[in-house]
């Protein structure tokens, strides 16, 4: 069933009709209508490409921060880039989906396609939908799509192969502030607080205006309302009180009680440390980091990346350089401002370009190189890069005048994971011994806690009571993610391997062992780090540490499995990687020639070896030895490896103390290195 439903004319931007008119407005969908337009045509002024998303055929997402303002801003997006003509039409569809009779919406009008979802209906995998779907794409109108949660519930096609994804900002200070002025005729004669801002949502304005009402009437109202909620969560987003990544935060915080002093005239630009490189694993913070040095320096944040970029249009190389420009021009034009650039190690190195895409890659580099040259004459911009690999950067973009800093931000340790997890909690589980959740992970990030939270609360909603600990262990290790009996004990082997011949060659140098590990491993060793020089002896132990795994599950099983080898984290990979390294980067070869032939990575790691089969016959040779004596050391410590498996199966971890009842040893060799570091094997 199909019903056709006419909605208000489009022919005029509410904040034109607003303007030309004396303050009256007279619903609260009036009032609605004119944040979401500001908000809307605040964001079309910064990046003034956005307009051309009603070019045919162009699908455009955007992510809007919170469900209420998914149709506000739905509708004031369209009532922007339409005309008179193009008044809309709502088409109903029923939907039987587990025996509901939910409903899903989509809007169309002459000449464009909508689609939004504010969470309220499961729509994103019936076939009226996937119907709708692709009639939008083969219309050639422009298509647009508006969630704030674009990936879970949006359809899956549309998402990805949209043009563009945008993220609204939350609304900002000055917005709010020309929302007042349109309702009231006047503006506040006060600065209205970045936290009360964000917090505000379209209903929050409809109960704070009322006719005859002034500024800083409706500001003082919406104090009242929200600002117990928006100071907790500036709190919240204050970078002092970011944990896991202590040296990013203190050069944050440095720049930070700069700001004063620059602002002041006492401090050139020049002389502030204004840009810096984030490098680490995805998840452990780098975008966090970015937002909160935003808020706590009360900034605005502009956002850009190569992959945003080069989805401008049709990725022709003067569209993807004109966005990249575009973004530089938002960042001038707001400064001070943090410009936050994400993912930059896509872009790659140029002597690393296949010759089939080098010219147009070398001429985005260039463009970025040129861009972040102006860095020095862009003041009170602050340019925070983000990036998984920094080994895959340009060298140029390195170099001092541009990203010269890096800062590692690596997995937080238990403390910070503990601390972190108890901001994430709030209120919740006041008294709980945080500590057991981590006791059997071997690594996590604050999005990993995040995700952990959300699905403990979740678990304890559906069930009706408050949140317990175990629904957070539950999440740790989520049910029918257990290994069978006879995988378990053949990873309680590996990882007793792995134990055992490290506490041998290190005494009280494993500092936990663990079977479990959540979904993604079979299990992990956390061991203390040998000296930051390796010589001949320190590589030959770490390559039997690397093999020990290998060597137990043969001394046990009688034959290896595929989880000792595997991909570039895997065992023999790492062995294999190390070995290479060792010979041809760090001279400590016997059989090859003294020479510097560069450093390995993994992608071309096997042409090294496939060119040289002398090194790949030294390499072979350091294996097979080191799995040799693995082998020979597990054999003459039997009972000690048998031990440690069944302790493995029992409790699943073990500690330093536990270990040390295990193993048996002729004496003490040596004390425990005072820092430890992760290295799962």
């Amino acid at each position: 069933m199909t019903t056709t439903t006419p909605r208000r004319d489009w022919a005029q931007s509410p904040l034109d009709r607003w303007r030309d008119s004396s303050p009256n407005p007279s619903t609260e969908d009036d009032l609605i209508e004119i944040a979401s337009a500001a908000m809307v045509r605040a964001l079309l002024r910064d990046q003034p490409d956005l307009r051309e998303a009603n070019t045919p055929g162009r699908i455009t997402i955007v992510r809007v921060s919170s469900a209420e303002w998914v149709a506000p801003i739905r509708d004031a997006w369209v009532s922007e880039l339409h005309g008179s003509d193009d008044v809309p039409i709502e088409d109903t569809l029923p939907v039987e989906e587990d025996g509901s009779q939910e409903e899903e919406k989509a809007f169309h009008g002459p000449s464009w396609f909508c689609f939004d979802n504010d969470g309220s209906t499961r729509e994103r995998a019936t076939l009226a939908l996937r119907r709708r779907v692709c009639l939008a794409l083969h219309s050639r109108k422009p298509i647009y799509a508006f969630s704030h949660d674009p990936d879970g519930l949006l359809p899956p096609a549309l998402v990805r192969l949209a043009d563009r994804i945008v993220t609204l900002p939350e609304l900002s200070p000055e917005v709010l502030a020309e929302v007042l002025n349109l309702l009231t005729g006047g503006l506040p004669s006060v600065p209205i607080p970045a936290a009360l801002a964000r917090a505000t949502g379209p209903n929050d304005i409809s109960l704070a205006w009322h006719p005859g009402v002034t500024a800083d009437g409706v500001l003082a109202r919406l104090n009242r309302l929200l600002g117990p909620a928006a100071a907790r969560a500036q709190q919240k987003d204050r970078l002092e009180d970011l944990l896991g990544m202590d040296e990013a935060r203190h050069w944050g915080l440095a720049v930070i009680r700069d700001l004063p002093d620059y602002r002041a005239g006492r401090l050139r630009w020049a002389d502030l440390d204004y840009a810096v490189l984030l490098a680490g694993p995805s998840g452990c913070g780098k975008t966090t980091f970015a937002r909160r040095m935003a808020t706590s320096a009360a900034l605005p944040l502009i956002t850009g990346s190569p992959q945003l970029w080069q989805g401008s249009k049709d990725g022709h190389l003067g569209h993807a350089l004109a966005a990249m420009q575009a973004t530089f021009r938002q960042a001038r034009a707001a400064a001070p401002c943090v410009l936050f650039i994400d993912e930059i190690d896509s872009m790659g190195s140029r002597a690393s370009y296949a010759d089939s895409h080098r010219d147009y890659s070398t001429s985005f580099m260039n463009g970025l190189l040129e861009q972040l040259d102006g860095v020095n004459v862009m003041e009170g911009v602050i340019v925070i890069a983000a990036c998984n690999h920094p080994s895959r950067l340009d060298p140029a973009l390195i170099r001092a005048g541009r990203l010269n800093r890096e800062l590692q931000i690596g997995y937080p340790d238990e403390v910070a994971l503990a601390g972190m997890l108890r901001q994430k909690l709030g209120d919740d589980l006041p008294n709980a011994d945080l500590s057991l959740v981590f006791r059997n992970v071997r690594q996590a990030t604050g999005a990993d806690l995040e995700a952990w939270v959300r699905g403990a609360r979740s678990r304890a909603r559906h069930e009706g009571r408050p949140i317990l600990l175990d629904d957070l262990l539950a999440q740790v290790r989520p049910p029918g993610q257990n290994l069978s009996p006879l995988m378990q004990r053949r990873a309680a082997a590996h990882e007793a391997g792995h134990a055992v011949v490290g506490w041998l060659d290190r005494p009280r140098s494993i500092v936990r062992l663990s079977i479990s590990a959540g979904p993604d491993a079979g299990g992990y060793v956390r061991s203390t780090p040998e000296d930051s020089l390796f010589t001949r002896a320190a590589l030959e132990r770490r390559l039997r540490c690397l093999l020990a795994g290998r060597a137990a599950e043969e001394i046990l099983f009688g034959e290896p499995s595929s989880g000792a080898g595997g991909a570039e984290e895997s065992d023999l990979a790492k062995a294999t990687m190390l070995s290479v390294t060792a010979i041809a980067s760090w001279g400590l070869g016997r059989s090859q020639p003294l020479l510097w032939r560069g450093a390995p990575t993994a992608t071309t790691l096997h042409e090294t070896l496939a060119r040289d089969p002398m090194l790949a016959r030294e390499v072979n040779a350091l294996l097979t030895r080191a799995l040799r004596d693995a082998h020979a050391m597990l054999t003459a410590n039997l009972p000690s490896l048998v031990r440690v498996v069944d302790a493995l199966l029992a409790r699943e971890t073990l500690d330093c103390d536990e270990l040390a009842a295990l193993i048996t040893l002729p004496d003490v060799l040596d004390d425990q290195p005072a820092h430890a570091q992760e290295a799962p094997w």
